[in-house]
């Protein structure tokens, strides 16, 4: 089973918004009206339910899981996602109109219960609430009593009406750090009582791939099991790992003296929306490096390795590698390929090709080609220059100038 918190203490990041809640729950003055909202995984749910118990718990540690409130909430709550008198789960869903809403409000009172005591009603997935929903959950939230708190749960704020989150005080949820997910993964690995080989670069790798998503990394944990000693071969398996070591090739290849290795580099990935994917934060992260910023998605393990691989390499040649790459939805060798080589145009320049060759060889091919043994001057009819430079077949510094300004012209 996931692995949930249930204290405040034990929920890793966003210090400072649990801080304020905290303060304001021992103060009584926490608004009535939340919404938690960021992307899926990041801990709104977990934060909803804890702030839950801490408003309902009578205690004077919220949650103190002493009092006989917090004593049934516990599993009911936190692991068996039921409710109880005092906390309402309702997960919404699409089909929440008109009266599914209504039967819902009826618990938007408080008359059944001592004024001392608060209830909580969580509406997690709220953005599925429908446009009539949520105008009569306006309507109820406009006066609400001084012990009712509700707490909609969202990863799409922008799928609630503008009037629904004026109403409330937006609570967003942000990825955690590596640092604060590391801490996360190590108390797991200890609670699973795992032992992770290679730790750092084994953490290091979840991270990444998690997106410093807390749920999605410790679903690779809970995947693992329990009482095992793990290898970083064993986890990447699972996960499917790019180490962003082996880009270094190619981003150190972007000056023209490594065309050759970039191109090898290039042949030796394996493409599919992981690598991609990486390669792109790849790329974010060296422009970061050259620009002296100090947090990476890189491993720090490989970090000293790519500042000095890529030292020498202009960072404009890197943020143009990078715009070409992040314009394609899927990236193909081919497409990858092309991306590079428009990072060397001098390279092609430079080649020395004579136009009168070009057209002796063209020529020569038409004529081996022919069914005839002989070609007459009906039947084949040389280019003009102009013709043969859109078709490709006349280098551009083997023009006389005023046809290479046509060319220029007519682009």
């Amino acid at each position: 089973m996931l692995y949930r918190p249930d204290n405040f203490n034990d929920f890793i990041g966003h210090k400072s918004i649990t801080r304020f809640c905290l303060n304001h729950i021992f103060k009584n003055t926490l608004p009535n009206f939340l919404i938690i909202h960021g992307s899926s995984g990041v801990g709104k749910t977990t934060l909803a339910r804890l702030l839950a118990l801490a408003l309902t718990c009578t205690g004077n540690i919220k949650p103190c899981y002493e009092c006989e409130h917090c004593v049934s909430a516990k599993n009911s709550v936190l692991a068996n996602n039921n409710g109880t008198s005092r906390i309402l789960l309702f997960k919404v869903s699409a089909d929440y109109k008109g009266e599914s809403t209504k039967e819902m409000l009826q618990h938007f009172n408080t008359n059944f219960i001592p004024p001392t005591l608060n209830k909580v009603i969580l509406l997690d997935e709220a953005h599925q609430m429908s446009p009539q929903a949520q105008d009569l959950l306006l309507i109820d939230t406009e006066f609400l009593p001084t012990n009712l708190y509700v707490i909609m749960i969202t990863t799409e704020i922008l799928g609630l009406r503008e009037t629904v989150i004026s109403r409330a005080i937006e609570i967003k949820l942000d990825t955690l750090s590596n640092n604060e997910l590391l801490l996360l993964l190590k108390k797991e690995a200890n609670r699973r009582n795992l032992i992770i080989e290679q730790e750092e670069y084994t953490f290091s790798a979840i991270i990444s791939w998690a997106e410093n998503k807390p749920r999605r990394a410790l679903k690779v944990l809970e995947a693992m099991g329990e009482n095992r000693t793990l290898s970083f071969s064993r986890i990447n398996e699972f996960i499917d790992f790019v180490d962003p070591s082996m880009f270094i090739p190619l981003v150190t290849s972007l000056s023209s003296e490594g065309f050759i290795l970039g191109i090898q580099s290039i042949n030796d990935l394996k493409f599919d929306n992981l690598t991609c994917k990486y390669l792109i934060d790849f790329l974010i992260d060296c422009i970061k490096i050259k620009n002296g910023a100090k947090k990476f998605n890189i491993p720090n393990k490989i970090l000293i390795q790519i500042k000095e691989s890529i030292k020498n390499i202009d960072i404009k040649l890197i943020a143009r590698f990078l715009s070409g790459v992040s314009k394609h939805k899927v990236l193909s060798r081919n497409l990858l390929i092309s991306e590079y080589l428009r990072i060397h145009p001098s390279l092609f320049s430079s080649i020395e090709i004579s136009a009168s060759s070009l057209l002796d060889e063209e020529t020569r091919i038409k004529t081996l080609s022919s069914n005839t043994d002989t070609v007459s001057a009906l039947e084949f009819k040389p280019k003009s220059d102009l013709e043969n430079i859109q078709r490709g077949a006349i280098i551009m510094q083997d023009l006389p100038p005023t046809l290479e300004n046509l060319l220029k012209w007519q682009k």
